[in-house]
């Protein structure tokens, strides 16, 4: 039966029950799309079904552009998502207040999360992200707003060490945003191959840093309006890690979920979604259920189950909410079926 709820009505009307997106699924792609306060039990759908632990891990605080002249009002921050899976590796680094540089360096403020879990128990745990975010917001006066915010999840997951401005302006993920006090700037994890979605029992740099390992691929770069740093532009930021875990000294475990056409679904949209992608300031929520709503569109114009009914294609200029939210086109979400 249908619930009352607008959102699960959209997922809820396509298909049927063994041809829809399974809850597993929808779950995973909530905790995609929101990361922050999406689906806390959320794991990643695929073969084997084990016995795993979620859990939810955070780093809060602020930061501004540099006081210093020679930074030229230059600030960033930079966010390693296997990183915060522990106490006691670091999971986030700042430029530091008076800093000198104008790219992403190892000479800024480093800062842990409040994971339950230490690097002392490896290689007894296994780990895997499920999903992760990075969002900063302006804080300061609203007589010294301005500036840029220059955001990138590096395609290929290479380390975002002594990248610029220019150089994250060199991808099409990228994407310049004004500095906004009401919005969040936000970026989202996503997998990228097949090792994003393994686990792994190795360690994450540790403190104190000398290298910035390849985990640490998402960030952003800041241009103060004011590059003498007289007027430095002061950030809240917000870095939200959704983990899932195993091994004998995990607690609270609970089986996780085969989907494998849901999970397909999920991935095949978050390769395509722009949203995904680049930084972008939309609520949290609506990606959420977008990519929620374009999944289960997508399971459902290219399953093969007979109990699905047959495929229809979406005309240009028919845009659903969802795909103008995410940033589809109709002609890539509605692939005619005899291509398949």
């Amino acid at each position: 039966m249908a619930m009352s709820s607008s959102k699960t009505k959209i997922v809820g009307n396509i298909g049927s029950a063994a041809g829809g997106l399974g809850s597993c699924s929808v779950d995973y792609a909530r905790s995609l799309g929101n990361p922050f306060t999406g689906p806390e039990n959320a794991c990643i759908p695929d073969y084997p079904a084990l016995m795993t632990g979620r859990y939810r891990t955070w780093i809060k605080g602020t930061f501004a552009t540099s006081t210093n002249g020679a930074a030229a009002g230059f600030g960033y921050i930079v966010a390693d998502p296997f990183g915060a899976v522990f106490s006691d590796t670091p999971g986030l680094m700042t430029n530091a207040a008076a800093g000198t540089e104008v790219a992403i360096s190892m000479n800024g403020t480093a800062y842990t999360s409040n994971s339950t879990y230490t690097s002392a128990q490896l290689p007894n745990i296994q780990y895997r992200i499920v999903s992760a975010g990075l969002r900063i917001r302006y804080t300061g006066s609203e007589l010294v707003r301005g500036g840029q915010v220059v955001g990138l999840h590096q395609p290929a997951h290479v380390a975002l060490l002594n990248y610029n401005i220019a150089n994250m302006d060199a991808f099409k993920e990228s994407e310049r945003l004004p500095v906004t006090r009401r919005e969040w700037t936000t970026l989202l994890y996503r997998p990228v191959d097949t090792v994003d979605l393994n686990f792994k029992n190795t360690a994450p740099a540790a403190l104190p840093i000398t290298a910035l390992t390849d985990e640490w691929y998402m960030g952003f770069c800041i241009q103060a309006a004011d590059t003498s740093g007289a007027n430095p532009q002061a950030f809240e930021f917000e870095f939200f890690v959704n983990v899932e875990i195993q091994g004998a000294v995990v607690l609270n475990k609970m089986p996780s979920h085969v989907d494998t056409a849901g999970h397909g679904a999920v991935n095949a949209i978050t390769n395509m979604a722009p949203t995904l992608h680049k930084p972008h300031q939309k609520d949290s929520d609506d990606v959420a259920s977008g990519l929620v709503s374009a999944s289960a569109h997508y399971l459902h114009m290219h399953t093969s189950d007979p109990s699905i009914k047959p495929k229809q294609t979406v005309k240009d200029g028919d845009s659903s909410w969802w795909q103008k939210l995410l940033g589809l086109a109709p002609t890539i979400i509605s692939t005619v079926a005899s291509l398949l």
